[in-house]
């Protein structure tokens, strides 16, 4: 509560001041990336192995609410050229970013975006189009969850999704097959706990989004040999492509993971953009190859009533919380 309260007395003060407004307006060739992954109603979110990576949609219809009012909101490759077209004097932008290509983005964000007249990106596993699988963290936490509901003794279904990612792949589908193993079957994934298929993939190209890649199979990528690395970044663009029949622009570095390696091949490879997990706004001249972002975390960023707080939104993507600032 007291850190509720602080975040909005900062906002607010700055709303109130003046601040906010003159930094939303500053000509500074700025841009502003927020990242989410999944949109759920209140009670799945709550159900979610990892309920930080997702929002309900009453909380994103508040922040597309606001961005519409008081920022230019465009998809992640657009943005990149909006921003460097005019240099430093160029206004500020938003884009708004997805990982991963759950369907409940298509089922959720997408009437709420259209709804405020917003284009958004959304990077997705390759390798996972058309089959009926979620990524392996949603399999992993699913199956801790029902171990846990079965009375077995496990560490919290995050805990194991974060120590799986220091496995290396073969250790992780090791260890996800030991997990599977356990339960008397395969737990069941509801509609939109999968990734869209290439034809809701075309129909968001349709309405004006982006899709960009996500890799092939959201392996760790420093993790990767070259050969492994390359498939990664450089087939997935192929697959995307061929699967939407429209150009893959960008490409989002899984868990934000990267290396020299990963650097070259996305370059290499054509993509004209990279997003990483690095908080912050993306000043004028950022390499646009490590792209930063600030992540959505619906609770963090709600005010005193629980509410998320539009002041908050509009702190945030200003840059007022930028670690370069010093600000809370």
């Amino acid at each position: 509560m007291l850190k509720a309260t602080a975040k909005s007395f900062f906002a607010h003060t700055a709303r109130w001041s003046g601040r906010l407004r003159s930094a939303e307006s500053r000509r500074d060739g700025a841009l502003s990336i927020l990242c989410f992954h999944r949109v759920l109603p209140a009670a799945e979110r709550a159900a979610y192995f990892d309920p930080v990576l997702a929002i309900t949609p009453e909380a994103f219809d508040t922040i597309c609410a606001t961005l519409a009012q008081h920022a230019r909101v465009l998809p992640l490759a657009e943005a990149v050229e909006a921003s460097r077209s005019a240099g430093a004097s160029s206004e500020r932008i938003v884009a708004l970013t997805f990982d991963d290509g759950y369907r409940d983005n298509l089922i959720y964000a997408a009437p709420i975006l259209a709804k405020h007249g917003l284009r958004a990106s959304f990077y997705v596993v390759a390798d996972l189009i058309g089959t009926d699988l979620p990524p392996w963290y949603d399999r992993m936490g699913r199956v801790v969850q029902e171990l846990q509901a079965a009375g077995k003794s496990i560490a919290a279904p995050n805990e194991v999704v974060a120590a799986a990612k220091e496995l290396g792949s073969a250790g992780r589908r090791e260890r996800l097959a030991e997990l599977e193993a356990r339960l008397a079957q395969p737990p069941m994934f509801a509609e939109q706990d999968r990734l869209m298929n290439a034809e809701q993939l075309r129909e968001l190209i349709a309405a004006g989004h982006e899709v960009g890649s996500h890799s092939s199979s959201h392996e760790i990528l420093p993790q990767l040999d070259d050969a492994q690395l390359a498939d990664e970044i450089l087939q997935s663009k192929t697959r995307l492509e061929s699967e939407t029949r429209a150009p893959v622009r960008s490409f989002c570095f899984p868990n934000g993971d990267y290396d020299a390696r990963c650097l070259r091949l996305v370059a290499d490879a054509g993509y004209e953009a990279a997003l990483t997990t690095v908080p912050g706004v993306n000043a004028h001249g950022q390499p646009t190859f490590e792209l930063k972002r600030h992540f959505v975390h619906q609770d963090a960023w709600s005010g005193p009533g629980g509410s998320l707080s539009p002041a908050w939104v509009r702190y945030v993507t200003a840059g007022f919380t930028d670690p370069a600032r010093g600000a809370a």
